[in-house]
Order: C-alpha cells, then structure tokens, then sequence
C-alpha cells in the first residue's frame, strides 16, 4: 500500500530478516535467513545444543518473532508458515515446502497475522497445488464467478456472507452473529448471491462446493 520502490523494499525486508536472525540467536537457536522471493522470509533454524524439540517450538519462537516486529513499528500484518522437521538436503527441501504451504493456507484461511504449522493445516496442505491450479480457477468461476464481477464493496459483502454461512453449516442465525449483522441482512444477501449465480445454498451439498471454491479463492490470493 505504501507503494515501496525496489530499494526500500529490500531495505525493510533486510531489516525484517535481521531482527528474525536476531531473535533466534537470542533463544539460544542457529539460524541462517535468506529472501527466496520478495516479501518472503526463509529462516532455516537449529538448536545449538541439539536437545530434542518440537515443531510447536519453532511455532512459538516465530510467533515472538512476529510480535517483535510489530512492536518495532511495521505497520504491517507479518504471517509465518513452519515446515515439518526435516535433516539432509531432502529433508530441508520437504520442510521449505510445507513451510512454504503453511504460509499460504494460513494466511488464505485464517487472515494475515497468522503463524501455523503444517500439522495445523492438516491434510488440506495436500490440495495446495491444485488450490493454486487453472482447473481450480475454473471452478471458482464456475461457482461464483459472476460475484467477482459486481463493485468491490457488493463483491465483498457477499463473500464474507456466504463464507460464515459456510463455516455456520447453513445455520442463518449463527452466521448473522459472527458478522455482527442483523439476520435479514444476512438472509437478503444470501437471496442476491442466489439470484446471481443460480445456486441453492439451501442444499448442503452446494454448501459444501462453496466452501471448497472459497478455500481455493482465499488460496489463490495469498
């Protein structure tokens, strides 16, 4: 947002990287940190002392990490994505995978700010490349396409909408709740996305299809 030239950009994320290596060495771990892409961060740890630990450690140690840079003043949201634990060339190669999965996933299905293991994620990292597929961006379109196509504002009202009636189970009440809206509000809006795209959300296995194409959607977009 704050539109960045090439050189700021790479200014803050060395200072990001720092602060990351920083923190680690302070918690007694090893860590080597590079930038394999813009905006990303691959911090590769190990315990000094090579006392057995858990992925959950790493999680936290991130987590910290994370919370420091807010407090040193990025006005950004910072997610974070930890890989399985992994030795050798192959194992370092699954663990920047799942990590890099994790990231993804994390911040498509839980917002920005999240730090999540790929334990957390589950099974569902499996989809990731076909999340981030053209057969996938077909089914979006299939789905909801002709909601990407209304003003911003409208598109966003109605995906927030449909989405709590996805995670509610179809439960009109409940969806009203966690978006703090009234229940005609939501009642309405589910008529318009119904009106739009021909889709009975009344029928749970058309609940299902949305949830699944909202996943893929949020995926693609993180």
């Amino acid at each position: 947002a704050k539109g960045w030239t090439d050189h700021e950009a790479l200014q803050v994320e060395s200072q990001i990287l720092d602060l990351l290596e920083r923190h680690a060495h302070g918690r007694g771990w090893w860590a080597f940190g590079v930038i394999p892409e813009p905006g990303t961060f691959l911090l590769v740890l190990r315990r000094r002392d090579r006392a057995p630990w858990r992925v959950e450690e790493v999680r936290q140690l991130v987590a910290d990490a994370v919370r420091r840079l807010q407090q040193s003043g990025y006005a950004f949201a910072v997610s974070g994505g930890v890989g399985s634990i992994g030795s050798g060339v192959d194992g370092l190669r699954r663990s920047y995978r799942d990590a890099r999965q994790s990231l993804h996933l994390g911040h498509a299905l839980r917002g920005p700010g999240a730090v999540v293991t790929a334990e957390e994620i589950g099974p569902e990292r499996h989809l990731y490349s076909w999340y981030r597929s053209t057969d996938a961006q077909a089914f979006i379109e299939a789905v909801m396409g002709p909601v990407f196509r209304l003003p911003p504002a409208q598109r966003t009202a109605l995906l927030e909408t449909v989405e709590a009636l996805v995670r509610t189970g179809g439960d009109v009440s409940r969806a009203a709740e966690m978006l703090s809206l009234h229940r005609n509000t939501v009642h309405y809006r589910i008529k318009q996305f119904e009106r739009r795209t021909g889709i009975d959300l009344g029928d749970p296995q058309n609940l299902y299809l949305l949830g699944l194409a909202l996943r893929a959607y949020r995926a693609s977009q993180a």
